[in-house]
């Protein structure tokens, strides 16, 4: 079963995407191009490989934003969105508001 692009490699920096269609009532996975491909650039995609049980699959890929292991997001997606996380969590920080009643507290402020 399958044809030839069940051979292509896992990069987590790919040139091309999988697209899912139905085609005829069947469902079939498209690889379409992801970016420009330099004439003998190899063809790789993110295999977004859910991992099952405790062991993580080692990623070889090489990429600059590799994630070292499959099914994890590239790193500068992951920071991108752990930065965003982040900042949500700073905004949503509330100040609490000390209320003093009169004549209750004997300190002065300057």
């Amino acid at each position: 079963m399958g044809n030839l692009s069940r051979f292509m490699n896992h990069s987590c920096d790919p040139n091309c995407e999988t697209q899912k269609w139905t085609v005829n009532g069947d469902v079939r996975v498209g690889l379409f191009a992801a970016r420009e491909i330099k004439a003998g650039e190899e063809l790789t995609f993110d295999y977004q490989l859910d991992c099952l049980g405790n062991e993580k699959k080692k990623c070889h890929c090489g990429a600059n934003n590799c994630s070292s292991f499959l099914g994890v997001r590239p790193k500068t997606q992951f920071q991108e969105e752990k930065s965003k996380k982040a900042g949500d969590k700073r905004k949503k920080k509330k100040i609490k508001k000390v209320v003093v009643k009169e004549g209750t507290c004997n300190i002065r402020m300057k």
